[in-house]
């Protein structure tokens, strides 16, 4: 019998034998125990199509983007922007202008859950062809998907979708620049792969794993409550990195008026056993009271010399009893950063906060599965500075989660981050909101206004800015001179030269 296993009356198990509607027929010979053809095997990600999909990063644009000033807040003021269209012919515009300039990139793809999606990747036909392709077979639920097509090369599909889009923001990432990516259990192990190909697997940062449920899947068939989602950090170079959480500096106080500061008391116990550090190992000797104090099991953190320095500078605390174990202080000058590294595990945020924020300013049913403010505000905290006019772009943009984000961490640390959102035009089968993008129009329009009612919080300090929550509409449309380019003064013809 070869190593495969036998079923008892049809040969051997190959379960890799078929893999996205097609044979493979040198699997069932490899489980009988055949040899692999020479040159078959390989290290790497492929699929049908990943030429084709290497290939459309190179195609030129053939659209324009034309400002809608009604559609928009505070046109000639604001910093901010929303565009209509797809997103990897918006990335072929922007290119030039935003090279090397977009601190986060945040993207929230529609993750592959067997059906079809809406990006067609083909604008040589034209752009009349992409908004057919754009307004599809019929109406569906925002965000859902569309009825299933017989083939079945969605893995294919998917990843074709994503590969372009993520080569060409890779080039418009600043130097300390990250860019995250939301996705599930179905897809994340194809597009760490890719991400690894594209962006280097040496920048990576890190897979966040976020518990978005809040209470256990009830429609699981396995006995398992899949109640996480990930987000998959990547960076431009080895600058980018994370802020980090802030550490706890409550415990810092100044209760003997120390000229030196506040400080607290820390441990001085060491880590290493006597064989590997013998010069940490001795007895301490309170030198006012001669009282003895023995070496710990892993010796002291500090060595002899170490240990006089601060015993003469006043900085061991003695206990009062003798089998206590001396301290020391650890002054908060001394910290260095007040940020230490964050937990890749986020609890405290589940998907029923997007959907009540999306329905109180909306209304109920409006769109699914909204990603809560919260969670991408963590990101936005953590991958950008408050000064500096950081920018954030988010190509897949939804109901529009990231401007309220940006706004909001804005506001709590006096910011004056911008936003870029992208978003397709994809019908939702409604007569309020025709397209996915009216909604991120709409969500945005009453978010702006919600927050102008409110206190400023940080923002309303003396000479600080007032917050920025306005936004300027475009509409990607065709080009009537064929291949563009933005214009030689750069990010002037989306940015107004006031902002």
């Amino acid at each position: 019998m070869s190593a495969a296993t036998r079923h008892p009356r049809h040969g051997p198990d190959v379960p890799d034998a078929c893999s996205e509607g097609c044979v493979d027929g040198q699997k069932p010979r490899l489980a009988l125990g055949g040899s692999a053809e020479d040159g078959a095997e390989h290290y790497g990600l492929t699929w049908p199509g990943k030429a084709e999909a290497r290939r459309l990063v190179q195609v030129p644009a053939c659209t324009t983007l034309v400002p809608d000033r009604a559609a928009s807040r505070e046109f000639d003021t604001t910093g901010n922007v929303l565009i209509e269209g797809d997103n990897l012919e918006v990335l072929r515009l922007i290119k030039r202008a935003f090279y090397g300039r977009i601190k986060l990139i945040y993207l929230d793809p529609p993750y592959n859950t067997g059906k079809e999606v809406t990006y067609p990747d083909d604008f040589r036909t034209g752009l009349q062809d992409y908004l057919r392709a754009a307004q599809g077979p019929g109406p569906r639920a925002p965000g859902g998907p569309r009825a299933p097509k017989p083939h079945g090369r969605y893995h294919a599909r998917w990843l074709s979708m994503m590969y372009p889009r993520l080569l060409l923001a890779r080039d418009l990432l600043a130097p300390d620049g990250l860019i995250v990516v939301s996705i599930s259990d179905h897809e994340v192990h194809n597009l760490r792969h890719m991400m690894d190909e594209i962006y280097g697997p040496e920048h990576f940062v890190g897979t966040l794993v976020w518990r978005s449920r809040a209470s256990e899947d009830t429609r699981s068939k396995t006995g398992l409550s899949t109640d996480h989602e990930y987000l998959v950090c990547y960076r431009r170079s080895r600058a980018g990195r994370l802020r980090g959480a802030r550490k706890d500096l409550s415990k810092f106080a100044n209760p003997d008026a120390d000229p030196r500061g506040p400080w607290r008391s820390a441990d001085m116990t060491g880590l290493a056993t006597r064989a590997r550090r013998p010069n940490l190992h001795y007895d301490l000797v309170d030198p006012a009271t001669g009282a003895v104090y023995g070496c710990p099991p892993l010796g002291w953190r500090f060595e002899r010399t170490t240990m006089e320095r601060k015993i003469a500078e006043g900085r061991v605390l003695w206990p009062a009893c003798p089998t206590g174990r001396p301290r020391h202080k650890l002054f908060l000058e001394e910290l260095g950063s007040p940020f230490k590294n964050t937990s890749s595990v986020l609890l405290g945020i589940d998907t029923r906060e997007g959907t009540r924020e999306v329905n109180e300013l909306l209304g109920t049913g409006v769109f699914s599965f909204p990603k809560p403010v919260e969670l991408v505000r963590f990101l936005v905290e953590q991958a950008t500075a408050p000064r500096g006019g950081d920018l954030v772009l988010d190509l897949f943009a939804g109901s529009g989660s990231t401007a309220e984000a940006v706004w909001r961490q804005n506001r709590a640390d006096g910011g004056d981050r911008r936003f870029i959102l992208v978003q397709i035009p994809e019908p939702t089968g409604r007569t309020d909101y025709p397209t996915i993008s009216d909604i991120t129009r709409a969500r945005l329009a009453a978010a702006a206004a919600s927050w102008a009612a409110e206190p400023q919080g940080r923002c309303d300090l003396p000479g600080q800015a007032p917050p920025d929550h306005g936004f300027r509409t475009f509409r990607l449309t065709a080009s009537d001179l064929g291949a563009t380019a933005p214009p030689a003064e750069g990010a002037d013809w989306v940015y107004p030269r006031s902002s």
